[in-house]
Order: C-alpha cells, then sequence, then structure tokens
C-alpha cells in the first residue's frame, strides 16, 4: 500500500512500507499502459459511429437538452434502471459535463448544489447534512455512499468519505444520482437520508487515453490518467488513476482552543497536508462485468493533542479497497426477465498516529501512540427482476454479507448478514402506479431489522408526475457502539413525502418536495444507548436548466425545521434556510466557458450559541482550445470568506487550481 507522508521525517517523503493488498501508483502507471498495449490490438475494430458524450465536440454538448437527462436511467432508487419521472423517490443527476464545467475537485464540492444538502469539514474528514440532519459527531453513518453500486461506508464506523478519502476520482465521474429518503427496502443499513450512487466511465464514456495535470495553491498538484475502449464484440475496457497531493492551508487558527498565556497555543502551522492515490479498474464483456477499486489517504492532523500541536507524527492513513464480479442476464424476453449475481470482496483499513505531552510546554516528554484496525468482508448478491403481466412488475434478492477482522480475529469484530427483498410496481391505471417494497435484514449482533416503502406515482402528463412515497429506514449501530453497549439497537426513521417532479419543455426541470420525517431510538454518542427522537420537516425546491446556447444551470432552495420531538428545541448544527446557485455559459462561442456559483447555508444552533450564516462563492473558467485539449481555472471560495462549521472548526480559506487536459 502506498503511504504517503513521512510523518517521522519530512512529509514530502514516502515511507517505504509494504502492504498485502493493494498497488502503487508507479504500478498503476505500469498497469494502464499494459492495458493500452493489448486492448489497442482491437483498437481498430471500434466504431467511429459510437455514441459517447465523451466524444462530442463542444457545440455538440451545447445541443444536448433537460430530455436527455430526464432520459436517463438511473438505479439508486429501485435497483432497475428507471426515467426519472419514474422512480418512487425524488433523484438528482450530477452529469460528467456538470462536474466539468464546475470544476468540482471532490464529491463534497458536487453535493453543495443539491437543495437541502450542505456540507463542511472539520479539518480531517468531510460532512454532509440532508434536510436539517446534521448532528455533530456523526461521520455519515445515516447516508449509504455506492460507487456503481457497491456499499463505501466503512465497516468500522460507517463512515461515508466525501472528499479525498473518496475512492475515486471526480474527473473519472460519469454521473452522480443522489436518491434522497429512505432507502434501506432495498440497500440495507445507512439509507435513512439518502442514498448517492457514483457511476464510473466506462470505456465507451472516455474512449481513448486522457492525460490530466493540475497545479494549484498551497503546493496543490495532481496527475490524472484515465484509458478507455469500446468495440463491437462486446468489449469495454476502463482504466484510471489518479495522484493527489497538498500542503493545505498553512496557518489554522482554532479559536476554541486558545490558551490565554500561552496565545500561540490553538496555532496549527503546516499541518495541514495531505497525500491521496486511488484508481480503478473496470473489464466488461457482455453479460460479465469486473471492478477493482482502490484508494488511500494519508491526512496530517492540524488539531493534534494537548501540548502536541505541529508535530509531523499526528496523521491518519486510510484505505479503501473492493472487487467485485456481476454477471446480468436477460433469461426471457416474454417477461423482460433479467437475472443478476454479484461476488464481492473488500478490504478497509485506518492508522492513527498521536503525539502526546506527558510535560509541559517548558519541558516537554513526549509520547506516541499508533493504532492500526484492519478489516474485511466478503458478500454475494442474486437478484432476478421480471414482469409478471402487463401491468404487474416485481424485483426479488438476496444478499449475504460476512465481516472479520483482517489483524487479530477477533470475535468482537466479526459478524454475517442475510438479507431479503421484495419489490413490485403495479400500474392501477394508465398514469397511476403503486409502487411497493420491503426488506428483512437479519444480523448475528442484534437480530431482524424490516424496512418497508410505499409510492404512488400519478404521471399527469409524459412530463409531469405527482409522488406520494412512504417509507423507513434504519442504521445498525456501527462495531464501536456494539462494543461499548452490546445491547444497543439500530436507529429507525419514517417518512412521508409528496414530490411534483415537472420537464419544463425541453430545456429545464423543477422539482418541488414536501417531506415529514421521524427518526427514533438514536444512540448517544456518551451513554451508547438508545434515547432520542427527532423530527423534520419543510421542502426543497431544484431547478436545472440547459439552454440551446450551451448555457446550463442550476438553483436550488430549502426552508426546513429539525427539531427534538420531546423538548421540541432546534437541533444543532440544522440551518432552517439554505440555496445554492450555479451557472455557465459561454463567454466565446463554444470555446470559452465561465462558471460562477454561490452557496448559502442559513444561521445554525450549537448548544448555547450560534454558528453564523455564511454565503461561499466559486468560479470555474474553461477553454476548449482544440478538439484534444483544454485548459481551466477554478476559485474556490473566491471571497476569501471566514466562516466556520460545529465546534468552530475554520473552513478552508480561498484556493486556486490550474488544469489541463489532453486526450489522445
Amino acid at each position: 500500500m502506498l503511504n504517503l507522508l513521512d510523518c517521522d521525517n519530512v512529509f514530502s517523503k514516502r515511507i517505504k512500507r509494504k502492504s498485502k493488498v493493494g498497488i502503487s501508483l508507479a504500478l498503476w502507471g505500469l498497469f494502464l499502459a499494459t492495458t493500452i498495449c493489448v486492448t489497442s490490438l482491437s483498437a481498430a475494430a471500434v466504431n467511429d459511429d459510437t455514441y459517447s458524450i465523451a466524444k462530442l465536440a463542444p457545440q455538440e454538448l451545447a445541443e444536448l437538452d433537460i430530455t436527455d437527462l430526464m432520459n436517463i436511467e438511473v438505479t439508486s432508487a429501485s435497483k432497475t434502471p428507471e426515467k426519472l419521472l419514474d422512480t418512487p423517490a425524488a433523484v438528482y443527476v450530477i452529469t460528467a459535463e456538470d462536474i466539468r464545467r464546475f470544476g468540482y475537485r471532490t464529491l463534497e464540492d458536487a453535493l453543495n448544489r443539491i437543495a437541502g444538502i450542505f456540507t463542511y469539514t472539520n479539518r480531517m474528514y468531510g460532512f454532509v447534512g440532508v434536510r436539517g440532519y446534521a448532528m455533530p459527531g456523526d461521520y455519515n453513518t445515516r447516508i449509504l455512499i455506492l460507487v456503481d453500486g457497491h456499499r463505501i461506508n466503512d465497516m468500522l464506523f460507517q463512515y461515508g468519505s466525501i472528499e479525498e478519502d473518496f475512492p475515486v476520482d471526480m474527473l473519472s465521474v460519469e454521473r452522480i444520482e443522489f436518491a434522497k429518503g429512505p432507502g434501506s427496502a432495498l440497500w440495507g443499513a445507512n439509507a435513512l437520508l439518502g442514498v448517492i450512487n457514483v457511476i464510473t466511465k466506462k470505456g465507451r464514456d472516455i474512449d481513448g487515453t486522457y492525460i490530466i495535470g493540475e497545479n494549484g495553491s498551497r503546493d496543490r498538484k495532481k496527475e490524472v490518467i484515465q484509458y478507455g475502449l469500446q468495440t463491437p464484440g462486446g468489449l469495454d475496457v476502463a482504466a484510471s488513476g489518479s495522484y493527489v497531493g497538498s500542503d493545505g492551508q498553512r496557518r489554522i487558527f482554532f479559536r476554541q482552543w486558545e490558551n490565554v498565556k500561552q496565545r500561540f497555543w490553538g496555532r496549527s502551522i503546516d499541518s495541514d497536508g495531505q497525500r491521496a492515490a486511488k484508481g480503478y479498474l473496470s473489464l466488461g464483456y457482455k453479460d460479465l462485468r469486473f471492478m477493482y477499486v482502490d484508494g488511500t489517504r494519508t491526512k496530517k492532523n492540524p488539531y493534534g493533542e494537548w501540548k502536541s500541536m505541529n508535530k509531523p507524527e499526528n496523521y491518519i492513513e486510510d484505505r479503501r479497497m473492493f472487487m467485485e464480479l456481476d454477471y446480468d442476464k436477460d433469461v426471457s424476453k416474454a417477461h423482460n426477465g433479467k437475472l443478476s449475481f454479484r461476488l464481492y470482496h473488500d478490504y478497509y483499513m485506518i492508522k492513527e498516529s498521536k503525539l502526546f505531552n506527558l510535560g509541559s510546554l517548558v519541558k516537554p516528554n513526549y509520547l506516541r501512540s499508533i493504532t492500526e484496525t484492519g478489516l474485511q468482508d466478503r458478500g454475494a448478491e442474486a437478484r432476478y427482476s421480471l414482469d409478471l403481466s402487463s401491468r404487474i412488475s416485481a424485483v426479488a434478492g438476496f444478499e449475504y454479507f460476512s465481516l472479520y477482522d483482517l489483524l487479530s480475529y477477533d470475535d468482537a469484530y466479526q459478524y454475517q448478514i442475510n438479507s431479503y427483498y421484495l419489490q413490485t410496481s403495479a400500474q392501477l391505471l394508465d398514469s397511476l402506479r403503486l409502487v411497493s417494497g420491503i426488506r428483512l435484514d437479519k444480523y448475528s449482533t442484534f437480530g431482524k431489522a424490516w424496512s418497508p416503502r410505499a409510492a404512488l406515482i400519478w404521471n399527469a402528463s409524459k412530463t409531469s408526475s405527482l409522488k406520494l412515497l412512504y417509507g423507513t429506514a434504519f442504521r445498525a449501530p456501527h462495531l464501536f457502539e456494539i462494543s461499548q453497549n452490546p445491547g444497543v439497537n439500530p436507529e429507525t426513521i419514517n417518512t412521508t413525502e409528496l414530490v411534483w417532479d415537472q420537464q419544463l419543455n425541453t430545456r429545464g426541470r423543477l422539482t418541488i418536495s414536501l417531506y415529514d420525517y421521524k427518526m427514533e431510538d438514536l444512540i448517544d454518542g456518551l451513554t451508547f444507548e438508545n434515547t432520542g427522537r427527532i423530527g423534520s420537516r419543510g421542502t426543497d425546491v431544484q431547478l436545472d436548466w440547459r439552454l440551446s446556447n450551451g448555457m446550463i444551470g442550476y438553483l436550488g432552495l430549502s426552508a426546513g425545521k429539525a427539531s427534538n420531538l420531546v423538548t421540541h428545541e432546534y437541533l444543532d448544527n440544522s440551518p432552517r434556510y439554505q440555496s445554492s446557485f450555479g451557472v455557465s455559459f459561454p463567454l466565446w462561442k463554444q470555446k470559452i466557458f465561465v462558471s460562477p456559483e454561490f452557496n448559502y447555508v442559513g444561521p445554525r444552533k450549537e448548544g448555547a450559541s450560534t454558528i453564523s450564516h455564511y454565503g461561499v462563492v466559486n468560479l470555474k473558467i474553461t477553454a476548449n482550445i482544440t478538439d484534444r485539449f483544454d485548459m481551466s481555472f477554478g476559485s474556490y471560495n473566491m471571497l476569501d470568506k471566514i466562516y466556520f462549521g460545529p465546534g468552530l472548526a475554520p473552513q478552508p480559506k480561498r484556493t486556486t487550481m490550474y488544469q489541463m487536459n489532453y486526450r489522445f
């Protein structure tokens, strides 16, 4: 495994440490070169007329309208392909063109454009709040994050990564699907507030070789190489490897830690850097597909421990890897029968190094602590979907999951899950459809969890639908919570939502949601007992448009109230109002695009104090020099706004980046 920080010597040096699993960035480059040589033998047979958005010239991209977006078949809501108007959820799509135009560097950047979503960082990890739920101390455990339908939430704390610790680079993403609301009826645990499914680029999407270089402020450097090929014979190859490094913000001032007698205390200097390497390989042939994803990140800890700030020994290293083999076969044309199997294997490792000062600032006596945990799991899923009649369809499946401790094989870090699910869709009238589903998860740790759902969808026209949604979901207690209280039970949520989804001619999409959420049996972070009962209600409005002159944009508005249902107090870190706006327009022909964004988050309560509201402006400029070469410039938090997250954690100041992209 590639360890990216030498925390005992100089930050820029690498630790020469072997790993049982994984490949380094150099091996990724060698592998990509080998793949290019092998698959290029059949490149001459590629049909030049094969449709790929990656092949479209800028002027052709301008001709794509909202109809193309509405016709995208998403799988996040039902595990089967559905158009946006037909999904039993409010689903939002962020395309590869959105990522390119607005310069989203991480999943965290991209999510901020969706109504009712806001993100923040504690300078170690990124967090996302959904419809008023962003409770301090929660590591995105109530959101299920997927890569091509594969769970990314880690096996130890159920943390869902959204920053550079996410194992796929954003330049390798074809689209992001965000299905708001409970998704446990099909996906199981963690899908309380929503399901985020990141779809990677396949060979047909890349269609060639790309080399991408990036430089930016704070010594940020990034290199990406991509290769993709699809042949008429059914072979699809996609591979991507990337490396990113940054020294981070040089000076960070933690106000809550300032000591009056030692005024320098609370000032972190040169302790915010990180290094990350990530990549994936996708091999598809007809009905078979193999997927390998691997990402590792090492992040300096700017907090440090008491009296030991600004020490290179304070860092965290984590790694996520998975391999998956999928088989999808059409077995009955008469009934649209489809049989799907998948086998998968995951590896997760986290290593934390801390330095403690047992003495004083004058006579320090340092003690270094290093903890490392490695976990693996194996699983399998079988699924079958078919049309029972001209008006009724169904999908049923079974999944098995087994977790074990890689390092010590401790029984405390082992458990199994057997899951069964069924979802049916009945066309009651020509314009009225009923979707119902249920899932049973049987854990070896705490027992059973049932997750039902129902949706009544009225297609008022070919371009609009009204959806009445009901659902439940759960979050299973993670391993640390179980170790502290073996009798702890899962958290649960019950939701009711009304969604109006409207296509505006061929150039816009409007989605309005009214929701009412109730979450019970919250696990207290101190006592590890089920004590909490909270609720949230409000509305989201999202408008997306794609004009014929090449302009694309979005507007998101949300208002809601999240409170404790017992005390009726507002929840901490829960803004009542949010808005987001972005527009990308051609400055000159279809060669230069200017893409400003604005994100506003209202004030939030935190204990007896208040986290102030803030507005952040980003700007991205993209220049298409030739069909094979483009350049871009980005400025994030362009106005250098000073603002804070929970615990007075200072948020990132202004950063800039310059990027060049060349296609062979």
